[in-house]
């Protein structure tokens, strides 16, 4: 892809450039991916293993996205909103496996959106927990502001519509998951 994209699009370097820097990070992925079989999975390697390929699948994804709007034009501010929502969701998921890997996903108990009876109560477990609560909740707001701007003129809602459903779909799924 990234030498479609130097040979193809190489004066587009929102197309091009994501794909190189994931091309980039594919040695650094390799590397952590054997590191962290040879020391039996520490928790800590194994999040920056995922956090890397988490960034290629970003990269990837904004290179792509760049090529299909094509020449499609979209206001700066929706595109800072893309940028910010992009950077929100990676958080996201980056606290999300945080969770995860320390056993937190119950930490709160079954409440939502509270925790433990109180905003923050249960160890730094439960901190992380609504830490990662609270970010979600800032991504709904940016995949509302997508939509805004879409609807605004700002960007086409082909564009808007399905990341700010997608957004939303993600959030719907992970309360989802709290809750079963």
């Amino acid at each position: 892809t990234a030498a479609w994209a130097l040979r193809w699009r190489r004066s587009r370097r929102d197309v091009a450039l994501p794909f190189v820097l994931a091309l980039l990070l594919v040695p650094v992925q390799a590397i952590l991916g054997a590191i962290v079989v040879w020391l039996e999975l520490p928790d800590r390697l194994v999040g920056v293993h995922f956090m890397v390929g988490m960034v290629m699948l970003a990269l990837a994804t904004f290179g792509a996205v760049a090529a299909w709007r094509g020449t499609t034009t979209v206001s700066g501010t929706f595109a800072r909103t893309v940028l910010a929502a992009g950077a929100t969701a990676l958080l996201l998921v980056s606290l999300g496996a945080s969770v995860v890997a320390t056993d937190g996903m119950h930490a709160c108990g079954e409440e939502w959106p509270a925790c433990n009876g109180g905003v923050v109560d249960g160890g730094s477990v439960a901190v992380l927990q609504v830490i990662h609560r609270t970010t979600a909740y800032g991504l709904t707001g940016i995949a509302v502001a997508l939509l805004v701007l879409g609807l605004r003129g700002h960007a086409p809602l082909r564009i808007a519509a399905p990341l700010a459903a997608l957004a939303l779909t993600q959030i719907a799924l992970g309360v989802g998951i709290g809750l079963a």
